[in-house]
């Protein structure tokens, strides 16, 4: 008993010298961003019509040309997985255009003009996940020569690859949010976030997050 007395204090202790630590160091302009604090809020309100899609979240319109994104589990007669789907020309990763939306003025929508137009390639990302109705996805912003290239995207620091994590067994939707922030107050090298909504071959595909991804090596987030 003592030492679970002895534990939980030290626990406590712990995260109010993060916190106080955090208050502290508010004026650092690498402090993280808290989408849920800062972001437009839900009853801002919009004067659309509501004939189309209107969120104050930051809209992501993906398209393909119709193809299909590769990363689909292929599956044998007996239920073992065999490999994964490519695309026509069998490549790990399709190239699609990306729109995203992110004004903290106005709410938006799938017909307004976006902030950032980009290419990019595109494949299904993970592993158990990759079964799930609602994918996860990786993608790669490139030029017109094919070479990676940095963007910002939606506040965060610019890079060429981004997740967009799509919260299928967390029904609360917020569980990596919350876990990536409350780490980055204690480590500043916690990937970031940030809530959006997704639009697919113009079909709706629900709430993502849009997510740093930890790469190494040169020009890279870990070095």
């Amino acid at each position: 008993m003592q030492y679970k007395v002895i534990g939980i204090l030290a626990v406590i202790l712990m995260i109010a010298m993060t916190v106080t630590a955090a208050a502290a160091d508010s004026g650092n302009p690498e402090n993280r961003v808290h989408q849920h604090l800062t972001g437009r809020a839900p009853d801002a309100g919009c004067n659309c019509d509501r004939t189309e899609l209107c969120t104050h979240l930051p809209l992501v319109l993906i398209e393909t040309g119709g193809q299909e994104i590769p990363g689909v589990p292929i599956v044998d007669a007996n239920g073992q997985e065999i490999g994964v789907t490519t695309t026509e020309d069998g490549e790990e990763m399709l190239l699609a255009k990306i729109s995203i939306l992110d004004n903290p003025d106005h709410n938006h929508h799938p017909s307004d003009s976006p902030d950032l137009e980009a290419s990019v390639l595109i494949r299904i990302r993970g592993n158990s996940s990759r079964y799930f109705d609602k994918k996860n996805y990786l993608i790669r912003f490139v030029g017109p020569d094919g070479d990676y290239q940095n963007h910002t995207v939606m506040g965060m620091d610019a890079h060429y690859e981004w997740a967009l994590h799509g919260p299928y067994l967390d029904q609360s939707l917020i569980r990596n949010y919350m876990w990536y922030n409350i780490a980055g107050e204690i480590m500043g090298y916690a990937p970031n976030v940030r809530f959006c909504e997704v639009v697919l071959n113009g079909e709706y595909r629900g709430i993502y997050v849009m997510t740093e991804t930890i790469t190494n090596g040169t020009d890279c987030r870990v070095n």
